[in-house]
């Protein structure tokens, strides 16, 4: 615990700075180049998450919790590509994601320099489905929620 909070400061900063760049890669870059492309918000939505899904694939993983979390990341891409969309702006999409890493950071941990995974849980590798299962109902409820007229906090979906 010791390890993880030395380096908790580091590694919450670092965060900030990988979430920043992916959105201004995927839903920046990509979603702008596309929707040049294409009038269709699915086939942005589809081919923007697709590639963030598939560029996150684990090795690490045996095969079914590597294509759960491929799925999980598209999941994940497809919710930050429908902020941007509805808000026109890659802030919401950057928040998202950077409190989506930290909460990874936190629950699940990370890799410290020469101390394996560390974590402020103790978690073992069993406990990853159970929290991808989470991830994804998690991510579900947004998706509905983002789509719904209950979500006050969005305004309504810019006209393209």
């Amino acid at each position: 615990l010791s390890d993880w909070i030395a380096w908790l400061p580091l590694m919450a900063g670092l965060v900030v700075l990988q979430a920043s760049g992916e959105e201004a890669v995927f839903r920046g870059y990509l979603v702008q180049q596309i929707a040049r492309r294409t009038h269709s918000r699915v086939v942005l939505i589809l081919l923007t998450s697709g590639l963030f899904g598939f560029l996150h694939i684990d090795p690490s993983f045996d095969e079914p919790q590597a294509l759960a979390f491929m799925l999980l990341t598209f999941g994940f891409g497809a919710i930050a590509c429908l902020l941007v969309i509805r808000t026109g702006s890659l802030s919401a999409a950057i928040g998202f994601h950077i409190a989506a890493n930290w909460a990874a950071l936190l629950v699940v941990g990370t890799e410290l320099p020469g101390r394996g995974v560390t974590s402020l849980w103790a978690f073992d590798g069993s406990a990853i489905s159970p929290l991808m299962l989470a991830d994804g109902v998690a991510l579900l409820a947004t998706w509905i929620w983002l789509q719904s007229p209950l979500s006050p906090l969005l305004p309504a979906p810019a006209q393209t």
